[in-house]
């Protein structure tokens, strides 16, 4: 497990610690259940504090991204679908619930609620072309969006469909997202949110987590720079700062040290980008940069796919759970 950490940066130690270990959690390179090295070796390793370590690891505990075990160790959490039976109709029952008395209170007619309801999930129940619902769990609205559309065509010869929602989605739900919460039949997280995903829904769904790993054309254009060219980054949080410092020091080790710019402050994108020949941006925010591609710098999106092995484990519940259903509707018509 590399760590890495830069004291010139404002950020906390503990949160740099824990940003690099929860990317690796969410590339796969930490797998699920797997060790983490002992609070001592860490603080070794890293050359930090002790302290500092078990801020980020009990930060990432909150996460639910890792579980300690006292006089055990810490480890990844499980992110596989949890075996653990549930009663879907009572989850259910109970949403339905909750949402027929904010309608009776709004003075909504029922009926009416249950067709926009009908009408937002099926859309056109004659011509409905799917059994069942996954809700994808994604970082940011972009993103996740771009996955849900990915993991739909993936999943679409079991004739299972997969929106997007972000883990503020399930926060907040709208009544579209409750409805859709309670007519799904699986969640599927990329690691980062899995946690959070897990906590929301509770025992009312099962929750899978869904590895990434970089295209094979980011890591084309990645190997491919030339060693002279000047390198800065672009990323959404400062949280993954290091992170992708390390990832792309992979494929240029000269990038360890490479100007990093957050999103969110224009001022310092701008400058970076004035300053550099290549622009490495977190994928989703092409849009927000458009400077880089004024002044015809190399802009590169660090552009992530699902693992592939993880993708066929997800694909075979996909189909275990779409199996049965098909043949209730074979029996029935």
């Amino acid at each position: 497990m590399r760590i890495t950490i830069d004291r010139s940066q404002s950020m906390p130690l503990f949160l740099q610690i824990k940003g690099q270990i929860g990317y690796q959690i969410g590339m796969g390179v930490l797998k699920s259940g797997e060790k983490l090295p002992t609070i001592r070796q860490l603080a070794a390793d890293i050359g930090v504090a002790p302290l500092t370590v078990v801020q980020a690891i009990d930060s990432l505990a909150a996460d639910g991204l890792i579980e300690t075990r006292p006089g055990v160790g810490s480890f990844v959490v499980d992110l596989h679908a949890d075996a653990l039976a549930r009663s879907r109709t009572q989850m259910v029952e109970g949403l339905v619930d909750e949402h027929l008395q904010d309608v009776r209170q709004h003075g909504v007619p029922v009926e009416e609620y249950a067709q926009v309801v009908w009408k937002r999930v099926f859309h056109d129940t004659q011509t409905a072309t799917v059994d069942q619902v996954a809700i994808f769990v994604g970082n940011y609205p972009v993103d996740t969006e771009l996955f849900a559309d990915l993991l739909a065509d993936e999943f679409r010869p079991f004739r299972f469909d997969v929106v997007g929602r972000t883990v503020q989605d399930l926060a907040t739900p709208t009544p579209e997202t409750a409805a859709l919460l309670a007519v799904a039949d699986l969640v599927i997280a990329v690691p980062l949110r899995f946690g959070e995903a897990r906590k929301l829904v509770g025992d009312r769904l099962e929750v899978v987590g869904l590895p990434l790993t970089l295209s094979p054309t980011t890591r084309e254009h990645l190997a491919q720079l030339p060693p002279q060219a000047q390198i800065g980054m672009v990323v959404t949080e400062a949280l993954f700062v290091q992170s992708m410092r390390n990832i792309v020091s992979i494929y240029r080790p000269a990038s360890e040290s490479a100007p990093v710019a957050v999103i969110d402050d224009q001022r310092a994108v701008r400058d970076l980008v004035a300053n550099v020949d290549v622009v490495i941006y977190s994928m989703g925010i092409r849009d927000r940069i458009p400077d880089a591609f004024a002044r015809n710098v190399l802009a590169i999106e660090l552009t992530h796919v699902p693992d592939p092995v993880a993708l066929a484990e997800v694909r075979e519940q996909v189909r275990n759970l779409a199996e049965p259903q098909q043949e209730t509707t074979a029996m029935v018509t």
